[in-house]
């Protein structure tokens, strides 16, 4: 069962795919079916299929989410209750034979196929369902019978490839060639026929032009490089031309998988969703061990949420040739994380000589040297990571100057919008003696950061020392809940752009001491006595 905030994320993926584009529509259903949002996926192979109502792959996908779903035997049953009702319908009748097929009801098929032929000696579709229900059969000959009657009323792309399909299967390749041929003659777009014509063109050895075929084919439906489940023809029968095909193509299964495993651990990961993009990025482990940017990703993600040994791990295993600047960065974190300050400063520099400007580095630097009392080094690393954009550098340099009492220069830093200049504001208000404002702003970070537990604090903070000890007890043990070793010497490290603001932090040893519900309570009686007010009795829980 997913979260609703991934639930939120996923839905979210259909407004970053272009709408005119059955192929990602197609993609996205497939995605949407595997987490189970399947009125979303039924949703998104009704939108490729309006957009292209030949499009082979997701016709057959609807009806694999309808068939798992047991929607498709509704639409059946309550089909069929209002034919027997009404007067005789030919477009209903073929409607539920259709239905039949798909749900491998095929006697009852047959029966409507034939129904309908009775009423009307003229009806493509009749003759052509009951050739595609003789052919899923097994029965190849009786199949090309009805097809051919088809062909004979009317000529069309999907007759003739399905004319082809059935002398592959039958072992008569010549003939399956020129059905495929006939096809793209009458509609040159299709790409599942090029990708056959391609399969039956290698079979008598043409192999130049069956990869043309092929590659054709995914040019036209990328989807295509993933086909193999779908196709129409005996595989087994064939195996070995079909290796040739993947091994010349290089597209194994495998990095579908992969890639939309590491798309959904990336989406989590930019939205702090960080155990859910750990097992999605553990899942992309099963179809490639030794990428460099998956070792990387699952680094930065142990990282944030402080696995330190376990970020370690996954760099290891990415090889010298491999480092990029964000490795190096990484590696850099992880050194500051185990007090390891030389190493760290050489891992944070060599990502510099990868990326001159890359102000991730510049801020650790400067949290590398701030974590040694070298404050003027500090400054001037933060000052050209600000200078870069880097917005936790910011924060830094702004906790600093507020910790000094230097409210003009933190103002300067905390001037923008973000939950980290309300924040950093409130913090100036509070010191000068301005507790609406900075109540106000602390507010307005907790309605964009729930989780932050800087605010809760701070306002546990301001209400009891304002007398209200009942809202400032159960802001105070809301902060304990989310972070019960919070302090505000923190500072923040920083892995690359899309993380900027979750982490990791670093924190000088010894510093963060948790905070008891025992001792909040105790200090806002210190607070209550102080002020002269009885303090009300409140059951916190555990932190």
């Amino acid at each position: 069962m997913i979260s609703k905030e991934e639930r939120n994320i996923l839905k979210g993926f259909a407004e970053r795919i272009a709408p005119d584009d059955p192929g990602a529509h197609n993609n996205l259903a497939i995605v949407y079916y595997n987490k189970g949002l399947y009125d979303e996926a039924v949703e998104e192979l009704e939108k490729a299929l309006e957009i292209d109502p030949t499009f082979v792959l997701a016709r057959n996908n609807l009806d694999i989410v309808l068939k798992a779903t047991g929607r498709l035997d509704e639409q059946v049953e309550q089909l069929a209750r209002s034919i027997e009702h009404e007067p005789y319908d030919e477009e209903k009748t073929l409607h539920l034979a259709d239905k039949y097929r798909k749900l491998n009801r095929y006697s009852q098929a047959i029966r409507c196929y034939k129904r309908v032929i009775d009423a009307n000696s003229q009806s493509v579709d009749a003759f052509f369902g009951l050739g595609i229900t003789l052919k899923l059969l097994g029965k190849y000959d009786d199949a090309l019978e009805e097809v051919k009657r088809a062909l004979g009323i009317q000529q069309s792309a999907r007759i003739y490839r399905t004319l082809g399909e059935l002398y592959f299967n039958k072992g008569v390749i010549d003939l399956a060639i020129k059905n495929f041929q006939e096809a793209i003659s009458l509609d040159n777009s299709q790409a599942e026929t090029h990708f056959l014509l391609g399969f039956a063109l290698g079979e008598k050895g043409k192999l130049d032009e069956s990869l043309q075929e092929v590659r054709r084919a995914i040019e036209l439906n990328p989807a295509l490089a993933q086909f193999e489940p779908n196709l129409p023809i005996d595989i087994e029968r064939h195996k070995t031309h079909w290796e040739f095909l993947k091994e010349q193509l290089g597209v194994p299964a495998s990095e579908k998988e992969y890639g939309v495993h590491f798309r959904l651990g990336t989406a989590y990961r930019n939205k702090g969703l960080f155990s859910e993009a750990k097992r999605e990025f553990n899942e992309c482990l099963a179809y490639s061990e030794n990428k460099a940017e998956l070792h990387l990703a699952l680094a930065e993600i142990a990282l944030l949420l402080n696995e330190v040994d376990e970020a370690q791990n996954h760099l290891d295993h990415i090889s010298e040739q491999d480092i990029s600047a964000l490795c190096a960065n990484a590696r850099g974190v992880v050194c500051i994380l185990k007090d390891d300050f030389e190493n760290s400063r050489m891992w944070l520099k060599k990502a510099l000589d990868l990326q001159h400007d890359f102000d991730a580095a510049f801020n650790n630097l400067g949290v590398c040297a701030h974590a040694q009392g070298k404050t003027d080094d500090a400054l001037q690393w933060y000052q050209k990571a600000v200078a870069a954009g880097n917005t936790d550098a910011c924060y830094n340099m702004g906790m600093y100057y507020l910790r000094k009492h230097d409210f003009e220069s933190a103002g300067a830093l905390f001037g923008g919008d973000s939950p980290d200049d309300y924040f950093g504001r409130a913090i100036i208000h509070a010191e000068l003696g301005e507790d609406e404002k900075a109540v106000e702003l602390l507010n307005r970070v907790v309605e964009l950061m729930p989780h932050h537990a800087g605010a809760y604090y701070n306002l546990g903070f301001i209400y009891t020392k304002l007398g209200k000890f009942k809202e400032g007890l159960e802001y105070t043990r809301r902060g304990i809940e989310l972070e019960p070793a919070y302090e505000d010497s923190k500072l923040r490290l920083c892995l690359g752009p899309e993380v900027i603001g979750f982490g990791p932090y670093y924190r000088k040893r010894g510093e963060g001491v948790t905070v008891t519900e025992e001792e909040a309570t105790a200090k806002a009686a210190e607070v209550s006595a102080e002020n002269e007010t009885t303090l009300p009795e409140l059951d916190l829980p555990s932190a």
